[in-house]
Parts: C-alpha cells; structure tokens; sequence
C-alpha cells in the first residue's frame, strides 16, 4: 500500500516513471530515486517485518480481495474479485476528480516543465 500512495504523491507508475526521467523530467528521476530507496529500505527491515509476524500468512495461506473462480486462494470476501475491481476503480475515478477541487478550490492550470 505504501508503493501505492508513492504513485499517487508522483502521479506516476514505475513504467511511466522511466519515460518520464528518460525524457529529462527531474520529478520523475526523484520518484524513481524514491522506489530504490524504498525497495533498499524493506530489504535491510525485511529481518524485522518477518519476525513481527506481519508477513503470515492470512487466514491460513495467500488470499485475495475477492474470490476469483477457479483460483486456489481464498477471498477476504465474498464477492466476485471482478466486482471488487471495478468497485475500486470507480471509487479512485471519483477520487481523482473531487479530491482536486476540494484541496484547491477551482482548478488551476500547471504547465508542464
């Protein structure tokens, strides 16, 4: 979830990520500096993480957000894995075009570098 909420701050995935910093864009090269240092971060804690029993498994092995048909992990709920997908999708959508206005006001127009 933390790599996440790094996509979110950037705006960007690691894929457009690369792009970007190839194309010269110094936000982009601070993103891409931030996953390394993340990853390196979770690798010299992972002792740490593991013995906090943080990585057990759930529920008795690998589980997903929703049951997939045919999978052999178990489902935290019930409903079809599909439907969380597009639940989560649309709430992000909703997300990404109130959470501007509220933060800022009106929108304002950003040039790109």
């Amino acid at each position: 979830m933390v790599g996440f909420a790094g996509w979110t701050a950037s705006g960007f995935c690691p894929g457009t990520g690369v792009c970007a910093a190839a194309s010269g864009r110094k936000d982009a090269l601070f993103f891409i500096a931030g996953g390394l240092l993340g990853a390196a971060a979770y690798m010299v804690t992972y002792p740490a993480w593991k013995a906090s029993g943080m990585l057990d498994d759930v529920m008795g092995g690998k589980t997903t957000l929703g049951a997939v048909p045919g999978s052999k992990f178990d489902g935290l709920t019930a409903m079809s894995g599909d439907i969380i997908g597009i639940l989560m999708g649309l709430a992000f959508i909703v997300i990404a075009f109130v959470l501007p206005e509220r933060i800022g006001g009106c929108g304002v127009a950003v040039p790109a570098e």
